[in-house]
């Protein structure tokens, strides 16, 4: 599962977190992995991640749930707030 790096998803996240955990109790590293076009390991697989559609550079591009739980500051207010950005790049 995959949420916008935002205010509001990691308010509602931090909210509901028994209810992430139990739907995505994989840890981000085989998100990542299969992110990075490596292939999947044996069997399925159920993780949470945050993404930031307008990382550049050394910035994190997803992070996974503990990072979300234990304090990750957001880096955009809302998916208004995303789309105005990702419009004005375009």
């Amino acid at each position: 599962m995959v949420g916008l790096w935002s205010a509001e998803v990691i308010h509602m996240v931090r909210l509901r977190q028994a209810s992430f955990r139990a739907l995505c109790p994989d840890p981000d590293r085989r998100f990542a992995a299969w992110q990075s076009g490596r292939p999947p390991d044996s069997g399925n697989s159920s993780s949470f991640v945050l993404l930031d559609p307008l990382a550049s550079g050394r910035q994190a591009r997803t992070v996974g749930l503990e990072r979300v739980v234990d304090g990750v500051r957001p880096r955009l207010r809302g998916y208004a707030d995303a789309a105005e950005r990702l419009r004005r790049m375009h």
